[in-house]
This record gives C-alpha cells, structure tokens and sequence, in this order.
C-alpha cells in the first residue's frame, strides 16, 4: 500500500498543479513511515485487545478510536523523520531501491494470493481493492486542503481541526461498522435495506457521542489557537461550526457505514476486512469538505 500510495499523490499532484518530490523519494518515505509504524502500531493493537477482554471491555467500543489516536500520534513524527533520511540520500541510491521495493513487493503479492493460504488468499484479494480506494480519496481530501489552503491560513483553527475533525467521523463510523459486523455475525441484528431497531439504537448512540464530541474539539481548538497566538475565529463561531459539521459528517457517516456494511454483506465480503479502511477515508474526505464549507458560510455570513 505505499507504494500505490506513493504514485497516487504523484499522480494526483500533478494533476492539481501542487510541487512535489521525485517518485522514489515518495516511495521511500512512504515505505519506510509504513514499515516503522506499523510495526508499533501492531503491538500496540495486539496489547489494548489483550488488556480489553481482561478489564471485561468491549474492544469494538474502544479499538478503533485508540487505534486511530495512536496512528496519528506515532506515524506523523515518523512520516517526518522518514522524510528527513530519505532527503539524505543520493538520487541513484533512492532510484535503486525504489526499484527493489517495487519489485519485493509485487513479489510478495504474487506469493500471497497463490499460498494456498485460505485466510491470508481472502484477506488480500478483499482487502487489497478497498485499501486502493481508500488511499484514492484520502488523498482526495489531501487535495481539497491544498485546494483552500489561503482560506486555512488565514483561520489557522480551522486547518488544526481538521486532523482531529475526521478523526473522529471516521472513528464514530468505525464504531458503528465494529458494533454492527459483531452484533451481525452473532446472529443479533440482521443486515436489511432498512435498518432494523437494534441498529437504530446503535445510530442514536453515534449521534448523542457526535453531539458531546465535536464542540468539545471547537473549545479545545480555540484554547490552544489562543495559547499559541494563531488567529482564531470566535468562540461562539467555532462551536457552532463543529457543532453543525460534527452532526452533518455523523449522519453521513452513519448512512456510509451501514449500507457499506450491508453491501458486503450482500456480495459475500467479510466486513471485518473491508468497512473500516472505507469509512475511515471517506470521512477523510466528507469531514474536509463539510468543515471547510460550513466555515466558509460562517465567514461570508
């Protein structure tokens, strides 16, 4: 997935007219920020759900905000330092292992769908094209950022929003998809067209959090703009931005989660595999773009 992840940015910069570095510096930083990450990332994870069911929690309640919270804590240092080693390095040596990359890991590929493996064959061949999707409009979102960036500039608040603004949607949706994929494959809930009373329990309960959460993060927002001295817009401003984006980008993300669930459902999909990596990059996508509308209409209003 850095690699696809390296090439779309390329591809996608270039197309909206933004600088950016060579594709083997991409590839580098991208590859080297994944591998450091996830290896901690993965004990991380391996040692919260351990400690889950010895503290009697329910992980599906607490897994995917940790998780999330974590990876923005661990990888955006690392992203950094990977970038700084990589800009060490000559062009020729970049461009080899880049080359060796590519080829590992097509390699690698080839090897894991032809295993035999049964579950290493179905989480590769379902995970794979729902990863590349969501590296697509995550980089979207990266897109539409650079897009508005004189608007995010200029309201400094805004532009430290957003990280922690679709954290959260894509952390409400990963919830409900964690609630919903359990409840289902426990024989509780049944995946319909229309959602069942069960599942609208469950909605009600993302959409009481969503009202708790996101003027929570506008009032944390604007405390840290004006302890660092970042132009900020109003208090009232900001609470009412995050409070009308919050519940807007909650009901999408209720919407998005189920149907994408039901959807798996449907075709034979494990959700576990696929739901979480989608819900989380479409609400990178409809968090930016609902943050930075609403505050647009609050401006000019």
């Amino acid at each position: 997935m850095p690699l696809v992840l390296a090439f779309v940015v390329k591809g996608f910069g270039q197309v909206a007219g933004l600088e950016t570095i060579s594709i083997y510096d991409l590839v580098l930083i991208a590859v080297v920020s994944s591998l450091l990450s996830g290896v901690v990332l993965l004990a991380f994870t391996l040692v919260m759900i351990n400690q889950s069911f010895k503290k009697g929690w329910d992980p599906d309640n607490i897994s995917v905000p940790l998780i999330t919270a974590a990876g923005d804590v661990i990888t955006i240092p690392l992203l950094f330092a990977s970038a700084i080693f990589v800009s060490m390095m000559s062009y020729p040596l970049a461009k080899a292992l880049t080359l060796l990359l590519i080829m590992f890991s097509t390699a690698a590929l080839v090897y894991s769908l032809g295993s035999g493996r049964m579950i290493m064959v179905r989480i590769v061949r379902q995970s794979l094209p729902v990863l590349v999707v969501s590296t697509v409009l995550a980089t979207l979102a990266g897109i539409f950022m650079g897009m508005t960036e004189e608007m995010l500039i200029a309201f400094s608040t805004v532009l430290l929003l957003i990280p922690v603004f679709n954290a959260e949607g894509g952390n409400l949706g990963g919830i409900l998809s964690s609630r919903l994929t359990s409840a289902y494959h426990l024989g509780m809930i049944k995946m319909g067209r229309r959602p069942e009373g069960e599942t609208r329990t469950n909605f009600s309960c993302i959409l009481l959090l969503s009202v708790l959460i996101f003027p929570t993060l506008g009032f944390l927002a604007y405390v840290v703009s004006k302890a660092f001295g970042m132009e900020a817009l109003g208090f009232g401003e900001i609470i009412f931005i995050c409070l009308v984006a919050g519940l807007f980008t909650t009901l999408l993300a209720i919407f998005v989660t189920y149907y994408f669930t039901y959807f798996f459902v449907k075709i034979g999909v494990d959700p576990d595999n696929v739901t979480i990596p989608m819900i989380t990059s479409v609400m990178d996508v409809l968090g930016t773009a609902s943050l930075i509308l609403v505050t647009m209409a609050v401006v000019s209003a």
